[in-house]
C-alpha cells in the first residue's frame, strides 16, 4: 500500500479511513517498541553507591554558561559579513542571531551553522541588509530570491473562497 491511501484511489471512503487508521496504529506500535526499548534501558540504570565529589571551587552556573558558549561556538562556524540598517540590527537581535560589530557600526560579522540556514535567516531581515561575503552565500541568496520571485510572478490571484 502507498504511504497514504487517498479516497480517490478507493471508492469506499470508510474503507480508506480504516486502512489509514490501521497504518497509523502500526507506525505507533513500531515507535512504541523503539521507545519501550529505550525506556527499559533508562529504567535499568542504577545509581552508584559512592558519591561524586566536586572540586571545592566548582561553580555550576559558570560551568553551564561556559559549556553552552563552547557548544554555540562549535555549532556556528560560518562567518558572514553584512551591512545592516538600524532596523536590520534590531531584527538581528530579535532573531538572536549571533553577531559582532566591526570597525564601522553598520558592518557586522554574523555566525551561522550553514550557508542554507544563513540564506533563509537573512531573508527575515527583508531589505534592511546587504550581504558582503562570502561570495558563495551571495550566489545562494540570489538563487533563493530568484526562485521566490519566479513563484510569485504573473497576475495576482484572489484567495479561494
Amino acid at each position: 500500500l502507498p504511504s497514504q491511501v487517498k479516497s480517490e484511489d478507493i471508492r469506499d471512503k470508510k474503507l480508506c479511513d480504516h486502512i489509514n487508521l490501521f497504518k497509523f496504529i502500526m507506525r505507533c506500535m513500531q515507535m512504541e517498541s523503539i521507545l519501550g526499548d529505550r525506556l527499559a534501558s533508562v529504567l535499568a540504570m542504577r545509581t552508584r553507591a559512592e558519591a561524586v565529589q566536586r572540586p571545592a571551587d566548582f561553580d555550576l552556573p559558570r560551568f553551564w554558561r561556559e559549556s553552552s558558549a563552547r557548544f554555540e561556538a562549535e555549532l556556528r562556524r560560518l562567518s558572514v559579513q553584512v551591512r545592516v540598517s538600524e532596523l536590520g540590527l534590531a531584527r538581528l537581535r530579535n532573531a538572536r542571531i549571533p553577531h559582532e560589530i566591526q570597525a564601522a557600526p553598520d558592518r557586522l560579522t554574523l555566525w551561522f551553522e550553514s550557508e542554507d540556514m544563513a540564506a533563509r535567516q537573512l531573508l527575515a531581515l527583508g531589505d534592511e541588509f546587504e550581504l558582503l561575503a562570502p561570495d558563495s552565500l551571495v550566489q545562494q541568496l540570489r538563487a533563493l530570491l530568484q526562485a521566490i520571485a519566479a513563484r510569485h510572478a504573473g497576475p495576482l490571484r484572489s484567495a479561494p473562497t
